[in-house]
């Protein structure tokens, strides 16, 4: 499952000609494991997602929204009465 990082993760470290290795040992992972987030097969946790950017020399920025408040209800312009009420 490829995510938003993982195609950054595999530019960065192109862009810097570092080999697979270089960056599973930069970041204290293995070869593989480094190869199979970049393919998007593996869901690493934010650690060690944040631990291969710094390897890159780069740091990760989350940017974490408020939610849309719920649009207000159609008020009911009916008079609500009381079935009580009806036989007075």
């Amino acid at each position: 499952m490829k995510t938003w990082y993982t195609e950054e993760l595999r530019r960065l470290r192109a862009d810097q000609g570092m080999s697979l290795q270089e960056l599973a040992d930069k970041a204290g992972s293995t070869k593989s494991y480094v190869g199979q987030v970049e393919r998007g097969l593996r869901n690493p946790s934010f650690g060690i997602v944040e631990n291969m950017a710094n390897a890159l020399g780069a740091k990760v920025y989350i940017q974490l929204e408020s939610p849309e408040p719920p649009t207000a209800a159609a008020k009911d312009k009916r008079k609500r009465t009381s079935i009580v009420s009806r036989f007075m």
